[in-house]
């Protein structure tokens, strides 16, 4: 018998399939280190990693018996994890289901006529999870006088103040999420890495987060707001002593998700000298921002490389000065050229991603980011369509905007715009036809040059498993292009 089951929906790569990566669900496991550390079992049922589809998961759970059901929901997979929450409430009528994840923190409204009994709507579970656990188990009933805790009662919205974040002097005190990997039943030859950086294959891969928060203000991003524009990290030792046990269980490669890796860059040269002094044969990739890499920081990125940084991605955004002005990025174009030459100098991997179709921009904007990352030239690249996600500050001047909005018609706008592909902006110029089409063309000018053709062919020459990857992907991509440059001849996606 077990008393907690995580639950983590299966994804639907349509597109790339896993060559996108398989990755660790962090949250869940975090919370069922917490969990564990204080007697309370717990079973991770990772239905995107073991291949389980989302309709059999409540089965999944028949040999557990568990008390309590967590479910980690993303935007992406809202419809899927209500339904397993419906199937788990058929089989299973005692059985009490809390639903967690950043998709509430946005978009709690989405909670009603949903069969959980309750969602958490705040950043962090680790001080009211273990508490909030055992009265499920051992009473079978949610104390819904939870900090962080989201809900309805007789149809009236009750949303309960948030718990308080873990104190930076405390940080260092939780469990890590690998910490009782083998208790949860975690198996790590389920995972792998993006297919064009990892070179090991499944069972070498594991992602990581060493911080929370984040100090700038990016009005398209929800996670200053969420975490109050604070950052804690944890310290160099915990760092390696985790990434130590994630040795144990098979791990060589390493995605480090921290959204502002380099805030604690003193923190960081600590733990990548421990690498570098026992000689650890290990890879690494980060996200990073430009104004980490300059003139006078070069024995930075030089260290990364030494201590086995292969990859940096950087949110470049745009390629309009005002637009990064106008979005808060606290960044210039001539930052990000200054980084990816440095990067480039140093041996080191370079990704940009790029958002098309702030709410302000014309065509000639949208070139212009096109133009700017051919400049850049990095290694991968990637051009999002805006899509404006609520409680974020540039939702407010975008949702007039937006043909169909997430506040009124939520099912309908997940169908287009998360599931359909199809992009539900327009802006003072462009209709949300003209920014798919654009959007594609960024995609084939990119990627199709004859330069980076061969710069790839180059780089993959000896490894033929990342040049038969990178074939592929360009074929999809292709198709891709192809599907959107005729989007006048599609039709809409049925309504869910």
């Amino acid at each position: 018998m077990v008393d907690v089951v995580l639950i983590n929906p299966r994804y639907q790569y349509v597109d790339f399939g896993d060559d996108l990566g398989i990755h660790q669900p962090l949250g869940l496991m975090q919370l069922g280190s917490h969990l564990i550390h204080n007697g309370i079992s717990a079973k991770l049922i990772d239905a995107n990693a073991s291949g389980i589809q989302n309709d059999s998961v409540a089965d999944a759970i028949s040999k557990h018996d568990a008390k309590l059901a967590l479910i980690t929901v993303p935007t992406i997979l809202f419809p899927q994890a209500v339904k397993i929450a419906n199937d788990i409430k058929e089989k299973y009528p005692g059985m009490l289901v809390i639903a967690g994840g950043a998709h509430f923190m946005s978009m709690p409204h989405t909670l009603k006529g949903t069969p959980f009994d309750a969602a958490f709507g705040a950043a962090e579970a680790d001080t009211i999870i273990v508490k909030l656990a055992k009265e499920a188990v051992e009473n079978n009933k949610i104390d819904y006088s939870t900090p962080g805790l989201i809900y309805y009662e007789d149809e009236k919205f009750v949303r309960n103040p948030n718990p308080p974040l873990i104190p930076k002097d405390q940080f260092d005190s939780i469990p890590h999420p690998y910490k009782y990997a083998n208790e949860m039943g975690f198996d790590m030859s389920l995972y792998k890495g993006y297919a064009n950086t990892a070179v090991y294959g499944k069972g070498h891969y594991a992602s990581l987060i060493t911080s929370r928060g984040c100090v700038y203000k990016c009005t398209f991003c929800l996670e200053a707001e969420v975490f109050g524009r604070t950052h804690r990290a944890h310290s160099a030792e915990y760092v390696y002593n985790m990434m130590l046990d994630m040795e144990k269980l098979g791990a060589k490669e390493f995605y480090f998700m921290d959204s502002e890796w380099s805030i604690p860059r003193r923190r960081n040269m600590e733990f990548m000298q421990m690498i570098i002094n026992d000689k650890k044969d290990w890879r690494w990739e980060c996200l990073s921002r430009s104004t980490d890499f300059n003139d006078n920081t070069r024995d930075y990125p030089k260290t990364m490389k030494k201590a086995g940084c292969i990859s940096v991605g950087m949110g470049v955004e745009s390629g309009s000065d005002e637009t990064l002005k106008r979005i808060k990025k606290d960044a210039t174009k001539d930052d990000y050229r200054k980084a990816f030459k440095i990067l480039r100098e140093c041996g080191i991997e370079r990704r940009g991603s790029f958002m098309m179709g702030y709410p302000w921009e014309t065509a000639k904007d949208l070139y212009d980011t096109l133009k700017f990352a051919i400049e850049l030239d990095p290694d991968f690249v990637y051009f999002q369509p805006y899509v404006p996600y609520m409680n974020t500050p540039l939702y407010e001047e975008a949702k007039r905007f937006v043909k169909i909005d997430a506040a009124t018609d939520f099912d309908k706008w997940w169908q287009h715009s998360i599931v359909g592909g199809k992009v539900i902006m327009s802006t003072i110029e462009l209709s949300s036809e003209d920014i798919t089409r654009i959007n594609a063309e960024a995609y084939k000018k990119f990627y199709y040059r004859p330069s980076y053709i061969m710069k790839q062919i180059l780089r993959s020459w000896d490894n033929p498993y990342r040049l038969k990857v990178m074939a592929k992907n360009g074929i999809t991509l292709m198709k891709q292009i192809i599907k959107r440059t005729r989007i006048e001849n599609q039709a809409a996606p049925e309504i869910v």
